[in-house]
């Protein structure tokens, strides 16, 4: 019998099974005393070595999985337009080419074969095209001319085509798919995952673009707060604080003076330096005063007061949030932009089953995707394990 992880628990338990072995001791193998067991996930956290989608609801997983399935449907397609636009470029450069022949040929007076040239449409017998063989029969007349003129637009034609159908389904392709499993994969595992509740008298969506422009006008908000200045007085505290440290920093000992005679010692800072030479960089290190900390330790309290009225003096209160009010201010603005991206998810699903699918933001709230309650966090503020 072939012996593994899971079947050197010891001897067969009543009824043929085996039976659960125990922990060996820490640090102990499958040594004397010890026994091999199965490993598990930690309690609560069995779904982390399996798709984080069975983790949703059924709704928002079946939605996430169809997501994942557009966007690799797309993928194929665009594999095999890139190597249709490859061929198709090709033919039109051997098109163009020939008529450059033929038009050379007229203008000179000259035979143009014998030659072939390769056509990418009238009578295709396949993705490569019909090979044209031009006889030895003189200078390019009118019908070799137009012929070579209608070759090279069915190529540019061809072309444009394939590059149109290219451009429509990298429309489709996105990183949204996997952007969403991963803000489900990282939510702590003890957190519940509800649907989203729609409250009872909402109103129709507006349109798409209404509903962007908002999305937009809603994140310059949010950049216009983070930029607000602070207010005077929460500066002062904020420079007061840091001369007070460096003060603390740059007073000096005295004690082994006391004690023993020494000299004063002043803080010093370790200052590095590159040096490079023919044999190769190298570094240097010496010990300097820090100056700065001295300065603050003897003349804080004249510093702190030069430095309180150049605060007064650029200081612009009307305009100023302080970093509690700012904090609040974007949640509030974070929650309107949710709301509006709930209706923006509702606006093109009704465009998708009208059959005129749009794609998809890429910085879209996981949970206007994916219907799920405003209770869990947000993209970029899931809390840590």
């Amino acid at each position: 019998m072939r012996s593994g992880l899971l079947d050197r628990s010891g001897s067969p338990a009543p009824g043929g099974s085996a039976a659960p072995a125990p922990a060996g001791p820490a640090g102990g193998g499958s040594g004397s005393g010890g026994r091999d067991r199965p490993i598990a996930a930690p309690a609560g956290r069995q779904w982390a070595t399996g798709d984080p989608i069975t983790r949703l609801p059924q709704a928002a997983a079946e939605k996430l999985a169809r997501l994942h399935r557009v966007n690799d449907e797309a993928a194929i397609l665009m594999r095999s337009y890139d190597e249709q636009r490859a061929w198709a470029g090709e033919a039109k450069e051997r098109a163009a080419l020939w008529l450059d022949r033929v038009r050379h040929s007229r203008l000179a007076g000259s035979r143009v074969g014998p030659t072939t040239f390769i056509s990418p449409g009238r009578m295709d017998p396949g993705p490569f095209g019909i090979e044209h063989v031009q006889p030895h029969d003189g200078p390019a007349d009118n019908h070799q001319l137009a012929l070579a003129e209608r070759e090279l637009a069915a190529a540019t034609a061809k072309l444009n085509d394939i590059n149109r159908l290219i451009d429509e389904v990298a429309a489709r392709r996105s990183r949204l798919p996997e952007t969403l499993t991963a803000w489900v994969a990282a939510l702590p595992a003890g957190i519940k995952i509800e649907p989203h509740r729609e409250p009872a008298g909402r109103k129709s969506p507006a349109k798409l673009e209404a509903l962007r422009a908002e999305i937009s006008r809603l994140k310059a908000q949010i950049e216009q707060t983070r930029a607000a200045p602070l207010p005077s007085g929460d500066a002062k505290r904020k420079m007061r604080d840091q001369i007070e440290a460096l003060a603390a920093k740059g007073e000096p000992n005295c004690l082994g003076l006391i004690e023993a005679g020494y000299p004063v010692r002043f803080v010093e800072n370790q200052v590095q330096a590159t040096v490079l030479t023919p044999a190769g960089a190298g570094a240097l290190s010496h010990s300097a005063l820090d100056t700065l900390a001295l300065f603050c330790w003897v003349h804080g309290d004249a510093l702190i007061a030069r430095l309180e009225a150049q605060i007064d003096e650029l200081s612009e209160d009307s305009a100023a949030l302080s970093d509690q009010d700012k904090q609040k201010k974007i949640q509030q603005l974070n929650d309107e932009i949710l709301e509006v991206s709930r209706s923006e998810e509702t606006a093109i699903e009704a465009l998708e089953l009208s059959g005129s699918p749009v794609a998809r933001r890429p910085d879209c709230d996981p949970r206007a995707v994916l219907s799920l309650s405003s209770d869990l966090p947000g993209p970029g503020i899931v809390p840590m394990f």
